[in-house]
């Protein structure tokens, strides 16, 4: 499958602790952008309305709830 490059803003923490999750890693050596796409990757083939799901979740960041 062909990759495309993105890119995208986060909060501070968020990419901190993006860092560290890469450096845990281990024997894998996995990237941050390998790790984002495995997230996203789980996200989309799991079996919830991801249009509503994704609703859901904007709501709640934007509230602080999140």
């Amino acid at each position: 499958m062909m990759k495309v490059k993105i890119g995208i803003s986060m909060e501070e923490d968020l990419s901190k602790k993006l860092e560290e999750l890469s450096q845990n890693m281990g024997e894998l050596k996995a990237s941050k952008s390998e790790l984002v796409e495995a997230i996203l990757t789980a996200y989309f083939r799991s079996p919830v309305d991801h249009k509503e799901k994704t609703k859901e979740l904007v709501m709640l960041k934007r509230s602080g709830k999140l």
